[in-house]
């Protein structure tokens, strides 16, 4: 089981610093294997046992995994600090979302949480001005991992992209 705890404890467990230059295009839309469109998904896709959660930059759509029928959609209030999802996992009836300020400078990252029973924001941890923006997360082991990037050009630092 995951407690909010384990999340605050994020930071100093295990992260992996990484530098990766992102140059594909992403399409308009994303069609799963199975013919179900999800028109968030830009940035990720995330599963639990009844839905598929599209993600995009400030939304997310939540599908029957089954009949693909869209549940939901999540988009982040005017004035919200959520700017930049990224990769999402489900776990313990979690979706943990990778988030940053991305292209803004200095970059700043957290983790974003919603409760998928009510489909609502539930929790955010901060990482603050840190190693990168957080491109993804996941639990692996009892362990949380996290990938910060440094891009090149737009969103990027000076001297800490590729």
């Amino acid at each position: 089981m995951i407690s909010p705890l384990n999340l605050v404890c994020l930071k100093p467990v295990i992260t992996i610093i990484g530098i990766l230059l992102f140059t594909s295009a992403v399409n308009s839309e994303t069609v799963a294997d199975d013919g179900i469109k999800a028109i968030e998904a830009r940035q990720a896709v995330a599963v639990d046992s009844k839905y598929i959660y599209a993600i995009n930059t400030t939304t997310i759509g939540r599908y029957d995994n089954q009949s693909g029928e869209a549940k939901g959609k999540w988009s982040a209030p005017d004035g919200s600090s959520i700017k930049h999802l990224n990769s999402g996992v489900v776990i313990d009836g979690k979706l943990y979302c990778a988030h940053s300020n991305y292209p803004d400078i200095p970059m700043t990252s957290s983790i974003e949480v919603w409760d998928t029973a009510t489909f609502t924001h539930s929790d955010s941890h901060s990482f603050g001005i840190y190693a990168g923006s957080a491109t993804w997360i996941d639990l692996h082991d009892d362990a949380w991992w996290v990938m910060f990037a440094h891009y090149a050009g737009k969103g990027g630092e000076p001297g800490k992209g590729p």
